[in-house]
């Protein structure tokens, strides 16, 4: 199986997040093909990726909103801020199965 995950911008917070996707992705299913690509913006032209970043749909703030939409495999991960993106797709990781250890 192959996933196209669709990086917006160019922001070190969100390519953090992208990241830390592909290695806990590859954690869980080290034979499934991962296609990486940047854009500017969000191209509806393209179909079936997996968008991470600032597409727009939701409103810029210092609070955290998060939005994941995902259906097999294509959707969207974004959020209200950089740090809303990176939580948001550890949330998303969190709903595939993944359990994150920690002091406490």
């Amino acid at each position: 199986m192959r996933l196209i995950i669709a990086k917006i911008g160019k922001n070190q917070t969100v390519s953090f997040a992208v990241e830390e996707l592909i290695r806990l992705i590859k954690t869980m299913d080290k034979n499934l093909r991962l296609d990486v690509r940047q854009y500017d913006k969000k191209d509806s032209s393209v179909k079936n990726a997996l968008w991470i970043g600032f597409d727009g749909s939701v409103t810029p703030s210092e609070d955290d909103h998060i939005v994941v939409k995902v259906e097999n495999g294509a959707g969207i991960i974004t959020g209200s801020n950089e740090r809303s993106i990176l939580m948001a797709a550890y949330r998303f990781m969190y709903e595939l199965g993944c359990r994150y250890l920690y002091p406490g």
